[in-house]
């Protein structure tokens, strides 16, 4: 291998869920410890993970590995291949709701309008 494209991906290594009825069955102050240190340990894997992925970066690159900036139309093919990966679960692994749901959220904090994602199944902003 001699050359990485800069694109930034995310990964999704994990979830932890719950059913809402399992956790409507908590007590109020059980939510909202669960809530709170999901969200706290939850940001703290995302540092650890941004901070391994540039060291890994940092690493490759002194192993003789060359970033390459790839051009936003040179991209459209590969958003349009995960675009069509994304519909062709809808109904196999989520729904249509579930897909639009999250598209309209990762839209929104690219936007800007979030600053930080909300519990799944939350109604707050």
């Amino acid at each position: 291998v001699k050359y990485m494209m800069d694109v930034p991906l995310a990964d999704a290594t994990g979830a932890i869920l719950i059913s809402k009825r399992m956790f409507d069955r908590l007590p109020p102050a059980y939510q909202k410890i669960l809530l709170e240190k999901g969200q706290e340990h939850m940001r703290r894997l995302v540092q650890l993970s941004r901070r391994d992925n540039q060291e890994a970066i940092e690493l490759m690159k002194k192993n003789g590995i060359q970033v390459v900036h790839v051009p936003e139309e040179n991209m459209l093919p590969f958003q349009e291949a995960g675009r069509k990966a994304r519909l062709s679960l809808v109904g196999k692994l989520y729904s249509r709701e579930l897909l639009e749901r999250v598209e309209s959220a990762l839209a929104d904090f690219r936007a800007g309008k979030v600053t930080s994602p909300s519990p799944a199944g939350s109604t707050k902003p």
